[in-house]
């Protein structure tokens, strides 16, 4: 069961706090905001500025042939 976004992992990784927050929107949009996964991508896709590590996390959810965990 996921408990949160690994943060201190992508910071160590050479993500910046800007491209953390980004993950963080998305991640919260999937795992904290209620909606189900399909839902969840419909809001992700209205977000009309995304950066190439929050498309990442959405292409993989969109693609994913057996979900995500939650």
């Amino acid at each position: 069961t996921p408990i949160g976004l690994n943060s201190v992992g992508l910071s160590r990784r050479g993500f910046s706090a800007a491209q953390i927050e980004g993950v963080k929107q998305i991640y919260k949009l999937f795992y904290n905001s209620g909606y189900n996964v399909s839902q969840a991508l419909e809001r992700a896709c209205e977000i009309s500025e995304l950066d190439d590590n929050q498309k990442y996390f959405i292409d993989f959810v969109a693609n994913s042939q057996r979900g995500i965990s939650r």
